[in-house]
């Protein structure tokens, strides 16, 4: 009880908000703003279940939360939670304890209520992705350089910018290579058509200047957000999505350029042109290396996507689509290879499946390679959805071409999972599939205003149940991306590894009285 009492305090300034909107739907529900814990954290609860004793780290989600310095700054009718400030939760998961850490990212719009803007460089909100790569954990968005945040404190320790050799805005959806561990992204200012393109190595050194590749019109709209690699090539995706009061322009189809990861011209752009549509979040792709003939590589890539988006309306429509792309490694009838103004036209994606969806994730080890498994979160059919409503998630099997789909218990509400391999005895790490998926999940209309972390087998069968749930000592408001990293990562390695050898059990259950309500599971 003494946590359900420090996340009530912690929450009590922003109830009583006389600038708190009831009608903006991103600020109300669990959207409406939250207050940071104490530095140190807060204990949750485990209400529900075992947590899996090999289930080490730290599990992170980021998302706006608009500040009260925000709130102040500006009308809250014409508020839009792009505008938030970055909110990061970090949920870590120890030997006998789970705690809660709930901060803001400091950037100089949570310090003074405004982004600030000097010599055509924002200074960012930080509030969409998280990344971790040579050591560092950076929080991301759009049109800005990144934060770095230390782990497990959250504390921001400052803007980072590769030893001032990042020259361009940061993708919140970078890659980092499983293979050669370098770090693929693309970046943008509004207004201007060329996409900055970079590779770091895995010590974060820029390997070569930024290339800039034109995209067909100036950006004006958070697209494009995400972009794909495979072990050799980078794939670009221009969406038809040219302003944000409108919706996407079917007519004007769309184009995905691939191009070598090292590439030093633009003209080393492939670009392939398909139908019209609106999509976010790459799943997955890979080279496959079955047709690999004639100087032609084949990739395919798999993306969320919708035919009739809108910043206006709820976007449910969008489902998992593949393409497949054969790359040529020479010009293409001596005029380039497959040239902006000459892409190479390519059939409609292929619906995996019709449930849908968005945020989808892979095991991590085999980004850029082929994949099994993809899981996704699956939008609320609810007749008034809020923001982002995922009561869901769905497993599509690449090799089976099976799709599963669970939903979550109560009628709790998720987000973004991430999957996290087993961990045995030895050391050794399960294979894809065989682990876990951990995500955030609210309780619309649940008197206690609680938030929980729902634990699920990553091979679930239907409506399967968690494995456990445990209840966050406050609530957390929604949010955009997570992000797991093994405790190794950021505590002592002699520490962390010798508690493994340790194991004699699959399982492990933290004390019920510290739960953050009276067995609030009885009331599901």
């Amino acid at each position: 009880m003494a946590a359900a009492a420090a996340g009530t305090q912690v929450n009590s300034h922003l109830a009583t908000n006389p600038l708190l909107s009831t009608t903006n739907p991103f600020l109300s529900g669990n959207w409406r703003p939250a207050s940071p814990t104490p530095a140190g954290g807060l204990p949750a609860a485990l209400c529900s279940g075992m947590i899996p004793k090999d289930l080490r780290g730290s599990f992170l989600r980021i998302g706006p939360n608009a500040s009260p310095r925000t709130l102040a700054a500006q009308n809250h009718e014409y508020y839009h939670f792009f505008n938030g400030d970055g909110f990061v939760v970090g949920v870590e998961f120890g030997a006998e304890r789970v705690s809660c850490r709930c901060r803001f990212v400091e950037t100089h719009k949570f310090k003074t209520g405004r982004e600030m803007v000097s010599r055509g460089e924002r200074s960012g909100l930080a509030n969409t992705a998280l990344v971790l790569h040579h050591d560092r954990l950076l929080s991301l968005a759009e049109t800005a350089k990144p934060y770095e945040i230390s782990l497990p404190s959250l504390q921001t320790l400052g803007r980072y910018t590769f030893g001032d050799k990042l020259t361009h805005n940061f993708t919140a959806h970078p890659k980092v290579c499983p293979i050669s561990g370098e770090l693929i992204c693309f970046g943008y200012n509004f207004g201007e058509e060329d996409i900055q393109y970079s590779v770091f190595s895995p010590q974060g050194h820029l390997l070569r200047p930024a290339l800039g590749v034109p995209f067909r019109q100036p950006v004006f709209s958070p697209t494009p957000h995400d972009m794909g690699i495979t072990r050799n090539y980078s794939i670009l995706l221009d969406f038809p999505f040219w302003d944000m009061q409108e919706e996407v322009k079917v007519e004007d189809g769309t184009l995905f350029g691939v191009m070598p990861r090292h590439a030093t011209h633009a003209s080393q752009v492939c670009w392939f042109r398909t139908d019209g549509q609106m999509g976010f979040h790459v799943a997955m792709c890979f080279e496959d290396e079955h047709h690999r003939r004639d100087g032609v590589t084949r990739i395919h890539m798999v993306v969320c996507t919708t035919f009739d988006y809108s910043f206006k309306k709820s976007n449910r429509t969008m489902v998992l689509r593949q393409w497949t792309m054969d790359v040529p490694s020479r010009g293409r009838d001596g005029q380039g290879r497959g040239a902006a103004d000459n892409p190479i036209p390519i059939a409609s994606g292929k619906v995996l499946s019709p449930v849908p969806c968005d945020f989808p994730v892979v095991d991590t080890r085999r980004i850029g390679l082929p994949c099994r498994y993809i899981w996704a979160s699956m939008f609320s059919q609810r007749r008034r959805p809020a923001p982002i409503d995922m009561e869901g998630i769905l497993r599509h099997d690449m090799v089976t071409g099976q799709t599963t789909t669970l939903t979550h218990p109560g009628g709790r509400m998720g987000g973004e999972c991430s999957f996290v391999p087993r961990r045995y005895a030895n050391g050794r790490r399960g294979e894809e599939g065989d682990g876990y998926l951990v995500l955030h999940a609210y309780r619309p209309g649940c008197k206690d205003d609680l938030t929980d972390v729902l634990i699920y087998n990553a091979t679930f069968g239907a409506n399967e149940k968690p494995l456990a749930i445990v209840t966050m000592p406050t609530r957390v408001p929604s949010g955009f991306h997570a992000l797991w990293v093994d405790e190794e990562d950021y505590v002592d390695q002699g520490e962390s590894i010798s508690w493994y050898s340790n194991v004699n059990s699959t399982s492990r259950q933290i004390s019920p009285a510290t739960c953050a309500a009276p067995n609030p599971i009885s009331r599901l």
